[in-house]
């Protein structure tokens, strides 16, 4: 191993381990500044790196208690940057932050970790774990992640306070672009080879409250989860995704409800975000804009499909079946407070990309297929779509409306519109070629 440089400030209660072997141009940059610090970097196989090449970061921990851990094995990981795209390294600066990262065989990145937290609480923290992979074939290439920011922002009497994040990513066949990466956890530009690594240090998870959670899991190739941004406490995001090239860019319905693509969005208190997406191709976004909102147990089985969730309001569900099929899109939109949809998917092509005809396409008017929409207080939307092609959309404008629907068979149409409050709606339709419309 050759160590370039180590730095090391004035701390108390300090251990440092820095170690390596069976390789070459090993490197290792540490600044620590506090009471409390403790860091182990160890290294082995060629070009490694942990921190930055310049003294913008080196991998700084600067405060009491900070904790780090990170291990590299293989061929050019890295954790901080040499001149692609920023300079950045990991920063720790606060109380109670602990940072474990290891990454295990060639080609994985880290780039930017920065944990912050208020110095008027004893117990304010942060944590996170980064696991990539344990070794895979020679043909694989790696993953990537870049730029996870935590700032807790309370005064935080115990650590229950901690923002939490852990993310896994299993390293798959060579399907990025420029030959690098497979699962991606960026902004923009994923993908690509380490030239365009300066363009993607916007994206990542941010988080920025307290007790907020964020778990992100990948398996496969091409995968990218563009940002998970979580604002206030107590909010909860959990993503999986496993196949290949899940993030899809959006189209149809689930562009169409204020959802932002391969997104977790959270702002408030206590909303629940997860999704598990088992595929190629599936689209997501989920967007929170309040209080105790819920988008959870969320499974997208099959490819091709595309799911957009906006909720602004409080006590706002979405109650989401395993969608099991091919091609399915869906946008599912609710404004106001304590409105429950329910939706349950099994077939091909369902939602949007369908048109209206007949008495559907009466009451739809200008909505298009696979739109659930909800503006108001205490409405209420169930749909059970069991087969293919079936084209629907539903929508309550008001307060205290209900919805209730069924499809089974294929090429079904129904479109149900409610102005005002208090309305009732039903319908189930069985076998092929069903159209219905109402409007309240």
């Amino acid at each position: 191993m050759k160590l370039s440089k180590l730095l090391l400030a004035t701390s108390s209660a300090l251990v440092l381990t820095v170690t390596g072997a069976l390789a070459d141009n090993n490197a290792a940059y540490l600044d620590q500044t506090g009471d409390g610090n403790s860091a182990l970097v160890q290294q082995s196989g060629s070009n490694n790196l942990a921190g930055s090449s310049t003294a913008v970061r080196r991998m700084t921990q600067n405060g009491a208690s900070n904790e780090l851990d990170i291990v590299q094995s293989g061929d050019f990981n890295r954790i901080g940057n040499t001149g692609s795209g920023g300079n950045l390294g990991l920063d720790q600066n606060g109380n109670f932050n602990s940072a474990l990262i290891t990454q295990s065989s060639n080609y994985s990145y880290v780039n930017q970790v920065q944990q912050n937290a208020s110095s008027s609480g004893t117990a304010v923290s942060n944590t996170l774990s980064i696991v990539q992979s344990e070794p895979a074939p020679s043909n694989v290439k790696g993953n990537v992640i870049s730029t996870v920011s935590q700032t807790n922002t309370g005064d935080g009497s115990d650590a229950i306070n901690a923002n939490s994040v852990s993310i896994t990513q299993n390293r798959s066949i060579n399907t990025g672009n420029g030959g690098f990466g497979s699962n991606v956890i960026a902004l923009q530009n994923v993908g690509g080879n380490t030239a365009d690594r300066g363009q993607r240090l916007t994206g990542g998870v941010i988080q920025n409250g307290q007790r907020n959670t964020a778990s992100l899991d990948q398996d496969g190739g091409g995968n990218l989860i563009r940002e998970v941004n979580q604002q206030g406490h107590d909010n909860a995001a959990t993503v999986s995704q496993e196949g290949l090239r899940n993030g899809t860019v959006f189209s149809g319905a689930a562009s169409q409800v204020g959802s932002i693509q391969s997104s977790v969005l959270q702002s408030g208190m206590g909303n629940d975000a997860d999704i598990a997406m088992i595929g190629n191709d599936n689209g997501f976004g989920i967007t929170q804009d309040g209080n105790s909102n819920s988008a959870a147990n969320i499974i997208l089985m099959g490819n091709d499909n595309q799911l957009g969730v906006y909720q602004v309001g409080n006590d706002n569900t979405l109650s989401l079946g395993t969608v099991l099929g091919n091609g399915n899109n869906v946008g599912v939109e609710q404004v106001g407070d304590t409105n429950l949809a329910s939706l349950s998917i099994t077939g091909n092509d369902n939602g949007s990309g369908l048109g209206f005809s007949g008495n559907a396409s009466i009451a739809a008017e200008l909505l298009p297929s696979g739109i659930i929409s909800q503006s108001g207080d205490l409405n209420t939307a169930s749909l059970t779509v069991i087969g293919n092609f079936n084209a629907f959309t539903l929508a309550s404008n008001g307060n205290s409306n209900t919805i209730t629907g069924n499809m089974t068979g294929s090429n079904n149409q129904a479109a149900v519109v409610q102005v005002g409050d208090m309305n009732v709606a039903s319908f189930n339709q069985l076998g092929s070629g069903n159209n219905a419309g109402i409007m309240q």
